[in-house]
């Protein structure tokens, strides 16, 4: 899943990129570009959001193992 979200991200970019070369090429006018440059910066934004809050998912199962383990090195 985070892989995924990553992969998306870079998409993103790359539509992101495509869209400013468009525009600065004359190829788009300012209200497409503006209009369709924040539909691609709220998608980028919230799998960003997904992608920090997978990431901090994975390690909040660490800290109370980490205890574990202490306490059960220090039992015997």
């Amino acid at each position: 899943m985070f892989a995924e979200t990553r992969r998306e991200i870079e998409k993103i970019n790359l539509r992101l990129q495509k869209l400013l070369d468009s525009f600065l090429h004359g190829i788009i006018d300012r209200e497409t570009y503006v209009a369709e440059k924040a539909k691609g910066m709220s998608q980028k934004k919230t799998l960003e959001e997904q992608s920090t809050a997978l990431s901090a998912g994975r390690a909040n199962w660490l800290e109370p193992f980490q205890n574990w383990i202490k306490t059960a090195r220090n039992a015997g």
